[in-house]
């Protein structure tokens, strides 16, 4: 975290550091056209204790310039509360709960289920992934939507919600959340405001950590080896798990050609090599 903003999701090391897989590039969450404006960055707890580890972000929502004249002009709604956002870890566990504290100081409540605006700068880095879509670009609502940086990625969601997909234009990917962010007046409203697992490698690894955060069944794994004519081993060959029209996951070959990949227990599933 930096001025506020997450300027890395990486995995640690043996020793508890970071590993330097991180892609990430730049996330935009806004209310309206307005973005938290920090005014203080702190360790709300360091995690000594063996507890969650939290970083409290302290400000003000206020006007987000470059969108002023583009994107913003659909969101005419004020926001300008106070409010926190605490980046929330958990020891062991690759899932991020970002919460947020959003102090409404009017007598009138705001609805601002309608305003709520994700913003992705990762395309140079990532390809997109979304469960019904696949690789290819989304459409309506989803449940979440993953970040694949091969090495490492994340999957961005809305707890208890869904995100509708707006546009995307030169790598900048824009949802929009809907529902359960309604601020009462003259109240502090606090909620999990969204959430980020990180895992890897491949799709194939971060659809694993997606599934251990969820409680779901494990995925069976199915092995095998990529080899040229002479029977030499093929590096780097994407494999690619269908299940008919539905987009599974997807791995690349070792060295020596091997590949693991998963796929749902008793589904029978087409591997494609690329």
């Amino acid at each position: 975290i930096f001025g506020g903003e997450i300027v890395a999701i990486d995995a640690v090391d043996e020793q508890g550091r970071p590993a330097g897989l991180s892609r990430y590039g730049e996330t935009l969450t806004g209310l309206s056209n307005e973005m938290l404006d920090p005014r203080e960055v702190s360790v709300w707890r360091d995690g000594s204790d063996g507890g969650e580890a939290v970083i409290r972000v302290v400000g003000t929502y206020r006007k987000i310039p470059f969108l002023l004249g583009s994107v913003g002009a659909l969101f005419s709604e004020d926001v300008g509360f106070p409010a926190y956002i605490d980046y929330v870890l958990a020891p062991g566990s690759p899932r991020l709960e970002v919460r947020l504290g959003l102090l409404n100081n009017e007598a009138q409540s705001k609805d601002l289920s309608l305003f709520e605006l994700y913003g992705f700068f990762h395309a140079s880095r990532h390809e997109m992934f979304t469960n019904d879509r696949g690789y290819d670009d989304p459409r309506g609502s989803v449940d979440w939507v993953a970040f694949d940086g091969e090495d490492w990625g994340f999957v961005w969601r809305r707890p208890g919600g869904r995100m509708t997909f707006g546009v995307e234009e030169s790598g900048f990917a824009i949802f929009l959340g809907s529902g359960g962010l309604e601020a009462p007046g003259c109240t502090l409203f606090e909620k999990t405001y969204y959430e980020i697992i990180a895992g890897g490698p491949q799709l194939d690894g971060l659809l694993a950590a997606l599934r251990e955060v969820d409680g779901d069944e494990s995925w069976r794994a199915i092995t095998g080896r990529v080899t040229d004519h002479e029977g030499n081993g093929v590096v780097g060959t994407w494999i690619h798990v269908l299940d008919g029209d539905t987009y599974l996951s997807r791995t690349r070959t070792a060295e020596d050609g091997a590949y693991t990949v998963h796929a749902p227990g008793g589904t029978a599933v087409q591997l494609v090599p690329q």
